[in-house]
C-alpha cells in the first residue's frame, strides 16, 4: 500500500510538469476537419473584446458573408507560435431561415484557403462566438465578424532542452526516492468450539 501511494504521488507530480511544460506532452489531439468545427457550439456574448496587440492577429469579414475584407492581411508574424483561433459573428439574422452552420463552413473553408498552416498543427484551440449586441441589421453591420488569431512567443530551443534536463533530474530523484515495503500478512487465531454440555432449559407455554 505504502508503495502505491508513493507511485501515485509520482504520477501527480509528473502531471503537474507535462501542464506547466506542453512540449513534452507525447498524445496529441487528432487534427481537427471543417465540418467539425463548424459543428462547435457557439459562446453566446455581448460582444467580443478587441483590441490592438502584436500577439493578436484580425482577419476581418463581411457581415452575413464569408468572404474577408479586401485589405485583410494574412502574413502570421514569424517567430510566433498559434495558441487560439475565434470565429466572431453576430446572432442578429436578416431572415428566421437562415443556416448559420453552413455559413460558419464555408468562412473555415475560406481561412483554410488563406491560412492552411491553421488546419495542419495540433493544439490550437478553437472557439465560435456569438455576439449578441446588434439588434438591428445597421447595429450588426457595425461589429466584427470573421477569424481572430491569438499567438505567443516560441520557445527556443535551448531553453526546450533545458526545462527537459530538469523534469529528468526531478524523475530521477522522485524515483530514487520510491522505498518498497512489503505487504504484511496477518493472521487471526479463531476459538475453537467446545461443547460444554450446559443448556438454557425451554420455558414452557
Amino acid at each position: 500500500m505504502q508503495h502505491f501511494r508513493i507511485k501515485k504521488y509520482t504520477l501527480l507530480f509528473l502531471g503537474f510538469f507535462l501542464i506547466l511544460f506542453p512540449v513534452l506532452a507525447q498524445n496529441s489531439p487528432a487534427l481537427p476537419t471543417i465540418k467539425k468545427l463548424s459543428e462547435l457550439k457557439p459562446i453566446r456574448v455581448k460582444e467580443h473584446p478587441m483590441g490592438e496587440d502584436p500577439l493578436v492577429v484580425y482577419l476581418p469579414m463581411y457581415f452575413s458573408s464569408s468572404h474577408f475584407l479586401p485589405k485583410t492581411k494574412f502574413d502570421l508574424p514569424k517567430g510566433k507560435e498559434i495558441i487560439s483561433v475565434h470565429l466572431v459573428y453576430t446572432r442578429y439574422r436578416q431572415v428566421d431561415t437562415f443556416n448559420q452552420r453552413l455559413l460558419n463552413e464555408n468562412r473555415f473553408l475560406h481561412l483554410n484557403e488563406k491560412l492552411p498552416q491553421l488546419f495542419t498543427k495540433q493544439n490550437i484551440e478553437w472557439r465560435i462566438f456569438e455576439q449578441t449586441k446588434g439588434k438591428t441589421e445597421d447595429q450588426a453591420r457595425k461589429m466584427f465578424h470573421g477569424f481572430i488569431v491569438f499567438l505567443k512567443d516560441e520557445i527556443p530551443p535551448e531553453i526546450q532542452k533545458t526545462e527537459i534536463g530538469v523534469i529528468d533530474d526531478l524523475i530521477a530523484e522522485i524515483h530514487d526516492s520510491l522505498v518498497n515495503i512489503p505487504d504484511r500478512d496477518i493472521y487471526r487465531i479463531r476459538k475453537k468450539y467446545v461443547e460444554t454440555g450446559r443448556f438454557l432449559p425451554r420455558r414452557e407455554r
